[in-house]
């Protein structure tokens, strides 16, 4: 369910989801390390809070 409400939350947001055909693989890993990245920084944050 989460994932269903995530796809349709960057449906509305952006006007297309993960059908779309626009990107090359490339560019579709670049979407990701960017994202990979972005945890990266939350579990940062998470392990500062712990310390």
């Amino acid at each position: 369910m989460q994932l269903r409400d995530r796809e349709e939350e960057g449906l509305r947001k952006y006007g297309v989801n993960t059908e779309r055909t626009d990107l090359t693989s490339l560019e579709w890993l670049q979407h990701l390390q960017e994202e990979l990245m972005d945890a990266s920084v939350y579990i940062e944050k998470l392990k500062n809070e712990i310390k």
